[in-house]
Formats: C-alpha cells, structure tokens, sequence
C-alpha cells in the first residue's frame, strides 16, 4: 500500500452524497465547506512530511537528520553538501566494513575515485587525487567515519595528492609539483 494525496476532497465527498441529499443546495454548501476544510489540512500534512524528507529538508530540519543519524554539521557546509553527507553517514552506518563500500564511501566524501590497497592482514590506505584539497571540515569528516566504515583492530592510512604532486616519473628525476598530505593525522 503506498500513500498519496488526494487533491478534490470538495468533489469527492459532493459525489458520494446519497441521491435524496444531493439536491440541497444548503447540504451541499455545508458539505463543501466541510470538505474544503479537510482539504487544507491534507495539503498541510503533505507539505510537512515532503519538507522533511531528506532530500528535500533544509536547515533545522536537515540538522535534525544529521543529529539522527551522528553527522554534526561541521562549518562551512551547504544544505547540499550536509545532505550528501548525511547520505554518505547512512550508508557508513550500515557497513560492515568491506573494501568496495569502504572504496565507495571516500570516493562520494572526496569526490574522486578513491585508490583502495591492503598492506597486510589487517591495514590499507586510501588514496586519492584532486585538483585541490579537500576541506578542513571534510578532513574532520573522514576521519570521523573511518572507525565507522572500518572493522575493530584494522588500522588504516590516507593520503591525499593534488593534480600534479610530487612523484616519480618515466624519465630521470622527480616531477615538480606539491607533495600530498596525510589525512590520518
């Protein structure tokens, strides 16, 4: 069973009025105020529940999902940012700690594909490269939800470069550019 709204409450109700009740005039205006009255708050009741939906919520009512499920709006964050991460908090909130949803997970926070590679029984590192780097709330962020996305006693590492970072490359010597930076710390 799913809900929807109903629009023409005044017509519906002026329908299903018995036969010998459908000629008064008086009857069918009190019934029409009736109506237009349950109508109203119908549209009312509508507006809430679609005003509080995650996608839809903004403000205190998006602060009130983020509480709910323990994202604190850190500073800086949009309605649209804080409602991606809400969204990014539920699914961390429902791991179990496997690499592709652990992959994909970062990969949403960071907005890049994220490098996944396991170092041993029970360490990986994450790493990932944008044109700039990413936020300091959403550094705060990440290292927040890693004990949340990884399993008890797996120890983890981040590293995050910018476009053209220091590093190897084919010819001799080293490339020019900024070195990345750690986001485990």
């Amino acid at each position: 069973m799913s809900l929807a709204t109903i629009t023409d409450h005044v017509a519906r109700t002026l329908a299903n009025l018995p036969s010998r009740f459908s000629a008064s005039a008086r009857l069918r205006a009190l019934v029409s105020i009736l109506a237009t009255e349950c109508q109203v708050l119908e549209d009312t009741l509508w507006d809430l529940i679609a005003d509080r939906m995650l996608s839809t919520a903004a403000g205190v009512q998006l602060d009130a999902y983020g509480e709910l499920v323990g994202q604190p709006r850190l500073g800086g964050f949009t309605d649209d940012e804080y409602r991606a991460l809400i969204s990014v908090r539920i699914q961390a909130n429902r791991t179990s700690g496997e690499a592709e949803t652990v992959i994909d997970i970062i990969s949403k926070l960071v907005g890049v594909n994220a490098r996944y590679r396991q170092k041993g029984q029970a360490n990986y590192s994450m790493e990932w490269e944008v044109p700039v780097g990413i936020s300091a709330a959403m550094v705060t962020c990440i290292n927040d939800l890693w004990p949340v996305i990884t399993g008890a006693g797996i120890s983890w590492s981040a590293v995050e470069g910018t476009t053209g970072a220091f590093r190897f490359d084919s010819g001799p010597g080293f490339d020019v550019g900024k070195l990345g930076r750690r986001i485990d710390v």
